[in-house]
């Protein structure tokens, strides 16, 4: 019951908390509902094919106990839990067991019928029908993308569309006994070659297309002993840059040399407590580098992984974040301090915050925020 009741976001573990809304802003929540019941049936859809082939293992044998698990740990998470996108890994650790199963279960179908004559080309048109279904997603893949509403979406219905069109042709030709291994065959088939489906066109997600920069490490310097400073004219006079500090793309995310430097310094003096705000509010690298807490960072992954009690916060922390660039207002000051941010990571002009800076160069200023400023 815990899980059941309690939660809404794989934030903090509140499953399904907050209906009708569905944690979704729209102006008639009930449009939410119907559109995230729609999508969990679609991937619902795009999961079963895989374990087609298990109606043919035997009733009460520990292979389709396996796969009864296997399933339901493969579709309940889908249905329970309300991230929409981690819930998909449930299914895919299920896949290469449920696979074996699967082709197990469909050679005893097609081995319990008696396949002669012209009944022969069955399997063929049914693997040839998977193909077929296959391919039409792959040529629809590329005409949109997964978080909208786009042709993409037909997808997972299309194996489940020629199979039904092949079983029905089954059915009028009066060959019935053919029809669940033919069924199963076509889903199969269609599932089996799902990893080719982005043949046709990218996935839509630059993160997995972007190219991969292998690095020693993204924080090292000349000399790792070197000890920091809190003056800010020796702190910019910045070290010649080694090979791995150029300039660079680890999948989407920039990383420049200035941000290295930066990174390298704040993480060399700042203690394991202290915690950074920025106004580049959808970094997720300068906390992973800097290894200290942020007032806001990874902003894209905030509405996926945070916290619901943190969901009013995070706008308002945005809009302090972003305005750094134009300086600190008493409210803004007073904000920063109550959250105990200890230091300002700022890229671009700001002349209006009166906090120390303790390290700059030509991309990024580094302050700290003292308890004197707080005390204004």
């Amino acid at each position: 019951m815990i899980f059941v009741w309690g939660s809404s976001s794989s934030g903090d573990l509140q499953i399904l908390t907050g209906l009708p809304g569905f944690q979704c802003p729209r102006p008639r929540p009930e449009f939410c509902v119907v559109g995230t019941a729609l999508g969990t049936v679609l991937l619902t859809l795009a999961i079963i094919p895989r374990a087609a082939g298990t109606i043919g293992l035997p009733r009460r044998s520990a292979a389709a106990a396996l796969a009864v698990g296997l399933v339901v740990s493969s579709v309940a998470p889908v249905w329970i839990l309300s991230q929409g996108v981690n819930e998909l890994w449930f299914a895919v650790a299920a896949a290469a067991p449920l696979a074996v199963l699967s082709a197990m279960g469909l050679e005893r179908l097609w081995a319990a019928t008696a396949v002669t004559g012209s009944s022969k080309r069955w399997p063929w048109i049914a693997t040839a029908a998977g193909l077929v279904s296959a391919l039409l997603a792959a040529l629809l893949w590329p005409s949109g993308s997964s978080d909208a509403v786009t042709l993409r979406a037909l997808g997972p219905l299309l194996p489940w569309i020629v199979a039904s069109v092949v079983a029905g042709v089954v059915w009028l030709r009066g060959a019935r006994p053919l029809l669940l291994p033919v069924l199963a065959t076509v889903l199969i088939v269609s599932a089996a070659v799902g990893r080719g489906v982005t043949v046709a066109g990218d996935v839509g997600l630059e993160s997995s297309t972007g190219p991969n920069v292998s690095i020693s490490s993204p924080v090292e310097t000349e000399d790792p002993e070197a000890a920091g400073t809190t003056d800010a004219a020796e702190a910019s006079a910045d070290p010649e840059p080694q090979p791995a500090n150029e300039d660079m793309r680890v999948g989407a995310i920039e990383w420049s040399v200035e941000r290295n430097q930066a990174a390298t310094w704040l993480r060399d003096n700042a203690r394991n407590g202290d915690i950074l705000a920025t106004n580049q509010v959808e970094q997720a690298m300068i906390p992973a580098v800097v290894r200290i807490r942020t007032y806001l960072s990874g902003l894209p992954y905030q509405a996926m992984y945070g916290s619901r009690s943190m969901a009013g916060e995070v706008p308002v922390r945005e809009a302090y974040s972003r305005s750094l660039t134009k300086g600190l207002t008493p409210e803004s000051v007073n904000a920063l301090c109550s959250a105990g941010v200890d230091w300002l990571w700022v890229e671009g002009a700001s002349t209006g915050i009166t906090a120390p800076v303790v390290f700059t160069n030509e991309g990024v200023t580094v302050y700290r925020l003292r308890d004197s400023e707080c005390a204004q």
